[in-house]
């Protein structure tokens, strides 16, 4: 008899979420914790017997799934993809929030916790994000009758749905728990699967991977090799002296910023702040000319909206 690996096994968990989609649909986190382990076997199957293919592959040609279903599951799995060995999981409370207002969003990513903090320098910063860059991933979704953004995937499913996914073994049916470790504990699975989510506790706590002897090492933000040399840079800097260049924001787009696609039932926060960032537009001689006069007709439109 053929000896199973660890890409049938990986096969057997799929048709475990088939069976029980029902239910994965209305615990989206729970998925992803199964996916996590769907995709800690196709790494085993590659690592211990060079098996090579696309884990995404099975994904698309499921034919026992509704279409909406079968992008559940691909975001589902996507959201566990890292390019290091580590699970990525949601660390702060906010950011398992599904509806967060503008404060929250300023809140979240200038927390100096937070992974991506050194993107963001100030609370213009994030609304220029939110509202006005393109390509961000960032869209509309609705949550109980009101529209927030939010970081969506291909699906349109808000990312926050998933959040929490590694430690939603705790809370996932106990009857499901029993028959995906059935399939998944082998192969050292489980025991990789712990490793990789607390890389990603660290990586979420700012440690960075470097090369060890030809291997990957994590090792703590002050020890990398970048931070050493910037350490020796700021003991022969000079103070840098305060902008007083105003803020510019990206170039407005008609269909996808998010400040131009502001559905009515927007929360008050997002129409508060779009008028501010319309305004200052406006107010910039520097501006682009179409983003002024986008910025114009969203004024408009939000004076329908809003009572000043």
């Amino acid at each position: 008899m053929k000896q199973k690996l660890p890409t049938d096994f990986a096969m057997d968990l799929l048709k475990l979420v088939v069976q029980r989609i029902s239910y994965f649909e209305a615990n989206p986190s729970h998925l992803a914790w199964v996916m996590m382990h769907y995709s800690t076997l196709f790494y085993r199957g590659r690592v211990l017997f060079d098996e090579w293919l696309n884990p995404k592959d099975p994904l698309l040609d499921r034919r026992d799934l509704t279409q909406a279903q079968q992008n559940l599951v691909y975001d589902a799995w996507a959201v566990t993809i890292s390019n290091d060995p580590e699970f990525n999981d949601a660390v702060l409370p906010l950011e398992k929030k599904a509806g967060k207002t503008v404060e929250e969003w300023v809140c979240l990513k200038l927390d100096p916790r937070y992974r991506y903090r050194s993107l963001y320098q100030d609370a213009r910063s994030v609304h220029n994000q939110l509202l006005c860059t393109i390509g961000t991933g960032m869209k509309w979704v609705e949550e109980n009758g009101v529209s927030y953004i939010a970081h969506v995937e291909p699906s349109g499913l808000n990312t926050a749905k998933f959040a929490g996914y590694t430690k939603a073994g705790r809370k996932i049916d106990p009857e499901i728990r029993r028959e995906l470790l059935k399939i998944a504990d082998r192969f050292g699975c489980l025991r990789c699967i712990d490793k990789y989510i607390q890389n990603g506790i660290k990586a979420a706590r700012g440690w960075e991977w470097v090369l060890v002897s030809k291997r990957g090492v994590l090792v703590p933000p002050h020890k990398t090799t970048i931070a050493k040399l910037l350490k020796k840079l700021d003991k022969n800097k000079q103070p840098k002296p305060r902008s007083t260049k105003r803020h510019d924001y990206y170039q407005l787009s008609e269909r996808y910023s998010n400040l131009m696609t502001m559905p009515k039932n927007a929360h008050h926060s997002y129409w508060r702040t779009g008028v501010r960032v319309a305004c200052e537009i406006i107010s910039n001689p520097a501006s682009n000319k179409e983003s002024a006069r986008l910025a114009r007709k969203f004024l408009r439109k939000a004076s329908q909206r809003l009572k000043f």
